[in-house]
């Protein structure tokens, strides 16, 4: 596993070529400068990139309870680009929660790599679908029948169903959160692709 820490003054093109060629990324911000505008930018990437990541708030010996307190809430406005992260507070100079940054790690690891078997992921699905089933399209509803985990070193979820290519962006959006949510994934990103495919199982007669 090639685990790198992103710090700011690595220049943008510089953290673009890390960020592809790493699996984990440990994204360090500032306590005393708080969220910058290039943290965004470089979060954006992680993103794009598929890139699982934690955030790791340095130099907190620095600032009180309350002034932490209020840079957490800072990074939860900013969920949509920090994709149930775990954010851990820590004082490189003081040793300060390093084991559990490590240990954060090492469950990250875990996760990545992990295989999911199709029944439990179709479970999940299923679950999804009775929550808040999928729109209906021309009088007939978007049936979603089974996911599968595609072979990638992301985590990366094939749904088949019909009419897949009719399914609105906010309901792969609501997917995506339901098997984040329900696989406990924290900053994992999932891929949600949809597929017309036939279950392989039809000709079986399953």
């Amino acid at each position: 596993s090639n685990t790198i820490s992103i710090v700011q003054k690595f220049s943008i093109n510089s953290t673009l070529n890390t960020i592809k060629t790493t699996d984990i990324c440990i994204f360090m911000i500032d306590a005393d400068a708080g969220i910058t505008k290039q943290d965004k930018t470089i979060l954006n990437i992680i993103r794009k990139n598929n890139k699982a990541f934690i955030l790791a708030i340095n130099k907190i010996d620095k600032k009180s309870k309350e002034e932490l307190s209020e840079l957490k809430k800072d990074l939860r406005y900013f969920s949509n680009i920090t994709d149930n992260a775990a954010i851990i507070m820590i004082s490189a100079i003081n040793k300060e929660n390093i084991k559990k940054l490590l240990y954060t790690l090492s469950n990250i690891s875990y996760s990545i790599y992990k295989r999911y078997k199709s029944s439990q992921l179709t479970d999940i699905l299923n679950e999804a679908l009775d929550d808040h089933p999928p729109p209906m399209i021309n009088n007939r509803r978007i049936k979603l029948k089974f996911a599968q985990q595609a072979k990638s070193d992301s985590l990366s979820i094939i749904i088949h169903g019909n009419q897949t290519d009719k399914l609105p962006s906010s309901y792969e959006k609501y997917l995506k959160n339901y098997f984040i949510d329900k696989l406990d994934l924290v900053g994992i990103p999932v891929k949600i692709t949809l597929s017309t495919q036939k279950n392989p199982f039809d000709w079986m007669g399953f």
